[in-house]
This record gives structure tokens, C-alpha cells and sequence, in this order.
């Protein structure tokens, strides 16, 4: 249905007709300006098949947003999403996070539809999906609009319940996924301060819930978040944030999967 072809579209990579099938979770990660407010998204492209998808964690589909991707051309795609819709409503609640905000996209819209609009509509107002759009990712039509109705900036009220007036900031502080073959450098390391909470869970820092640097991103997590280690070379293992760690497992499943079947 074009996933992949969607999230590179809107990575600003080259369109590319020929792709694999999605197998395993894959993570990217991209920094976007919305009403004033910057914001740092892990958007996760992950696979189509049922069994795939059974295979990841909750909180890998705990999202605080979902895309759900159907062809235009194709009417068993629009069948399959509702019982990936039940998915991410069951991890989201599992996980303890709120339903995010959630969009139903038609692709391939530059060519004729076999599949009635109206009747998706109805479909996703059943389902209580407010907006349904249909984008073309060959002609790049539509695509950046999409994600951008997903991401919501934070209620002000919230943050101030959080850090106070003084410390009020609408920026999400997350940092991008670092990278699995070399350690951050510590002065790149986000400094205490600045980190109110855990940048994985939210956990709020006080005496008994401390701060801890990942190897990886350099960002501040509490120590649940970070009790994972990685070894980035040389055999010696590095304390690495579970987003920095699911990621990394990701990508060597991924790799292990190529090449047992080359």
C-alpha cells in the first residue's frame, strides 16, 4: 500500500518503485515545525503482515499518533486495517497512554480509485477516525499535509502543571535515535537541567527517581528506561535508553534476516 514509499516521501528521500515488503519495525526520525513549535518524531513504518505485527512489543505501537495506510487501488487493503486499528488501541491502553490523534490515508491517489470515498469515510466514522485524506507519495501530493495533522502541539496548561510557569516550554526536548556503532560524545550529552523528566517514560526526576545519560542519543532518562546496555564495538557494553536499544534491535533483526535468506 506504500508505507515505506510514504514516510520516505516525507524524509525527503527519492520516490522508488521497487521496495521490499516491511518485515520488521524500522524507526526514522525527523524534526518538523508546527504552529511555533519544534518537534522531534520517531515515526515508525512497521509491517503489514498480521503475524509481524503480533511480533513487536506494545510499546512499539503505543504511539502518540497512527497513520493507517490503505491503497486506493486495492479494496482488501481498507478489510485489513481494522484489526490493525484494534492493535494500536490495545497497545495504547496496555501501555497506560492516551488513544493519540489518528488519520486514515488513502494512497496512490494519482491513479483512478477502486475504492469508494464515501464509503471509507463512513467506514472511519464507525471506527471514530475524524479525518480521512487521500495523498499520492509518487507525485508527493499531500504527504507532508498528513503527518502534520497527526502532531499536536502539547496543552499549555499540562506543561505548566508539570515544570511551572518559570520552566514552561512548548519545545519537545526528545532527541534523535543515536547510532548503534558509536558511543555519543559527553559533551554532547543534554545537560541535567535541562531535563525535567525522562525523555523515554515521563517519569518526572526527584530523589527517588534519577537521572541517567544514554551512551547513544545523549539524552536524560530515568534509570528503568536505561538498564538496557549495547555494545557498540570493541566488546564492551554501554547503558543505552530502551528507544536508542528497541531501535538498534530492529535494525539487527533486520540485518540477521537479509542475510539468512541470501
Amino acid at each position: 500500500v506504500g508505507k515505506t514509499q510514504l514516510v520516505n516521501r516525507f524524509m525527503d528521500l527519492d520516490f522508488s518503485k521497487k521496495h521490499e515488503p516491511t518485515v520488521v519495525a524500522d524507526m526514522s526520525n525527523a524534526r518538523v515545525v508546527k504552529d511555533k513549535v519544534e518537534f522531534n518524531l520517531q515515526i515508525w513504518d512497521t509491517p503489514g503482515d498480521a503475524a509481524a505485527l503480533e511480533s513487536l512489543g506494545e510499546r512499539n505501537l503505543a504511539a502518540d499518533g497512527c497513520m493507517l495506510v490503505y491503497s486506493v487501488l486495492m479494496k482488501r487493503s481498507i478489510k485489513c486495517l481494522e484489526g490493525r486499528l484494534e492493535m494500536y488501541r490495545n497497545a495504547c491502553k496496555a501501555a497506560g497512554n492516551d488513544v493519540g490523534e489518528i488519520i486514515l490515508v488513502g494512497n496512490m491517489a494519482d491513479k483512478t480509485s477502486k475504492v469508494p470515498f464515501e464509503k471509507v469515510q463512513i467506514w472511519a466514522e464507525q471506527q471514530g477516525i475524524k479525518r480521512v485524506v487521500q495523498v499520492s507519495a509518487f507525485k508527493n501530493d499531500g504527504v507532508e499535509e498528513a503527518f502534520h495533522a497527526i502532531i499536536k502541539a502539547p496543552k499549555k496548561d499540562d506543561l505548566l502543571g508539570a515544570f511551572g510557569n518559570d520552566e514552561f516550554n512548548t519545545s519537545n526536548r526528545r532527541r534523535p535515535i543515536g547510532k548503534s556503532d558509536a558511543i555519543i560524545d559527553k559533551s554532547q550529552w543534554l545537560p541535567d537541567a535541562a531535563a525535567k523528566d525522562c525523555a523515554c517514560c515521563g517519569a518526572v526526576f526527584n530523589l527517588m527517581v534519577r537521572r541517567s545519560h544514554c551512551r547513544a542519543c545523549g539524552d536524560v532518562v530515568c534509570r528503568n528506561c536505561c538498564a538496557n546496555a549495547w555494545d557498540f564495538g570493541g566488546g564492551v557494553a554501554e547503558k543505552t535508553c530502551d528507544d536508542c536499544f528497541s531501535h538498534f534491535d530492529s535494525e539487527l533483526a533486520a540485518m540477521n534476516m537479509v542475510g539468512s535468506t541470501q
